[in-house]
């Protein structure tokens, strides 16, 4: 046997934490003279793809949870307690609705909007990480590829700022968190009417005006 058939295709190197520096050194002497090394510093990537497929899935997993929690309570508003409270209004000798809007309204309403907010957060670093940097910008220009869940990034955005800009600020004032004249109530029933996302097949129905307690 001749003795480059001696020579090992590649050197592994081992080595413990506190000898890095020596281990360092060692592989570029290495390395300069031609001999092939498996150094876990330079060739080691099995840890970081772990690292990003776990992200990616826990990130989905939050993404999936929240848009749950967020259209689970769009569906309560609207089949459970938008017609409870119509009924309640209406039966005038009955105890009325001030229990629902003082506790069960705000907690709920606390819940679908942060729900919201987690939702497309989540949403968006899982474009932006799991499908390469810029997910996110392709997919809101519908670049090839994107358009299917460009279209699920937009009305998300815009379901987003319904939220936050046009249905808790009136809510606020529906419910009595902020001091409203029976005008402004008024106003903000009006503006935070069922909202359509007319991008879509279904009907997408946010929250009904709540009355007040004293209504």
């Amino acid at each position: 046997m001749s003795a480059a058939s001696n020579v090992p295709a590649e050197l592994f190197l081992s080595h413990a934490s506190v000898d890095q520096a020596l281990a360092d050194r060692l592989v570029s002497v290495l390395r300069t003279h031609g001999v092939p090394v498996w150094y876990s510093r330079t060739e080691l990537r099995g840890s970081d793809q772990w690292h990003e497929e776990i992200g990616a899935a826990l990130d989905r997993w939050l993404h999936i949870v929240s848009g749950v929690l967020w259209i689970g309570l769009l569906y309560y508003f609207n089949v459970v307690q938008i017609p409870g409270l119509a009924q309640g209004l209406a039966d005038k000798g009955g105890p009325g609705n001030a229990g629902i809007i003082k506790y069960i309204a705000p907690r709920a309403l606390l819940w679908f909007r942060w729900a919201a907010v987690v939702t497309a957060v989540s949403g968006i670093m899982l474009m932006e990480f799991a499908y390469g940097g810029g997910g996110l910008m392709k997919g809101l220009m519908f670049r090839s590829g994107f358009e299917t869940i460009g279209v699920g990034a937009w009305l998300g955005l815009i379901m987003l700022f319904n939220v936050w800009v046009l249905i808790w600020p009136n809510q606020k004032k529906v419910i009595g968190v902020v001091p409203a004249t029976d005008e402004e109530k008024a106003k903000a029933r009006a503006t935070a009417t069922p909202l359509r996302c007319s991008a879509q097949s279904i009907r997408s129905t946010y929250i009904d005006p709540l009355p007040d307690a004293q209504g």
